[in-house]
């Protein structure tokens, strides 16, 4: 095996002349196409006549003198998520102040209003059916006494 020139097509750009070793490893190569194009050798994908190299050898690689060898990838980096210093909280973990304060509603009478409004009805209401029971519970006694 000796040292080729090839030429390297990547996208609409094209690198004539790329001088290939193929004593040395299919890393070496990917490394200068990695400071030709910006593309870096993890998202390489590297054809010639239809077949892709492979990382660690150049055998059933068809490369010879001159041939185009095409480069797929992109050069841009991978956007990362952002690093949170904010670990989750659960609820099961939680003090009611820190519930409290998570669900931003204050304790006390303002939110109490509409509780003290159900309640206040709902006492109007047992004491009309209490009241009617009462009434109809004591005259069926008293029809009773006197029949």
């Amino acid at each position: 095996m000796s040292t080729l020139r090839v030429n390297v097509k990547w996208g609409k750009e094209k690198f004539e002349n790329i001088e290939v070793d193929l004593n040395e490893s299919p890393v070496q190569f990917k490394a200068q196409l990695f400071t030709l194009t910006g593309v870096p050798p993890t998202r390489q994908k590297i054809l010639c006549r239809g077949k892709n190299l492979k990382p660690d050898t150049w055998d059933e690689f068809p490369v010879q003198e001159g041939s185009l060898i095409m480069l797929l990838g992109t050069a841009e980096e991978l956007v990362e998520p952002p690093v949170s210093n904010v670990q989750p909280t659960f609820l099961e973990d939680m003090t009611p102040d820190q519930i409290n304060t998570a669900i931003c509603l204050k304790s006390g009478l303002k939110n109490l209003g509409i509780l003290l409004l159900a309640i206040l009805h709902m006492q109007r209401f047992i004491l009309q059916q209490l009241h009617s029971l009462i009434y109809k519970h004591s005259l069926g006694v008293f029809f009773n006494l006197f029949t």
